[in-house]
């Protein structure tokens, strides 16, 4: 089995330009092993404020902040080991890459991006994979439920 063919995707914050917090779909993990969250950043007019997942057990549940998903936060550190500092304006074109370990984590998951001052161009993609069963549409492919993410898949 190839475990990235069962995965899911979402796309949490339509990519258009947002000034102030963004409004971020819950992602459901119910059925994936692992999440990876994928925050773009385009032209940051000022600092960030807040960069981070938060987690419920219900859907529409109360989300708290996981802090070691708060960039910024002492208890989120990189891949290297080092602390985290929210994007400034000279990090314009930035990708945040969270990787999620889901049999530690709620079952809803929810990015939280509020960017500062004028318009930033802000995208966020969940991607949530190992999941226990194949999946072989598109539409069973989207995390949402709502609404099919995926215009197309591909298999070469």
């Amino acid at each position: 089995m190839i475990h990235a063919q069962n995965t899911g995707y979402q796309m949490v914050i339509d990519p258009v330009a947002n000034s102030g917090a963004t409004t971020a779909e819950e992602i459901d993990t119910l059925g994936y092993d692992y999440l990876t969250v994928v925050v773009g950043l385009g032209n940051i007019g000022a600092a960030v404020t807040a960069l981070k997942l938060s987690e419920a057990t219900t859907s529409g549940g109360s989300f708290s902040d996981i802090d070691a998903a708060t960039i910024g936060n002492a208890a989120c550190l990189d891949i290297a080991g080092s602390s985290t500092v929210l994007p400034g304006t000279s990090d314009d074109d930035r990708i945040v890459v969270f990787e999620v370990d889901l049999k530690k984590r709620e079952r809803f998951i929810k990015p939280v991006v509020t960017a500062g001052g004028t318009a930033n161009g802000v995208f966020c993609l969940a991607i949530a994979s190992r999941g226990g069963e194949v999946i072989d549409t598109v539409a069973a492919r989207s995390l949402s439920g709502t609404e099919a993410d995926i215009d197309a898949l591909v298999r070469l």
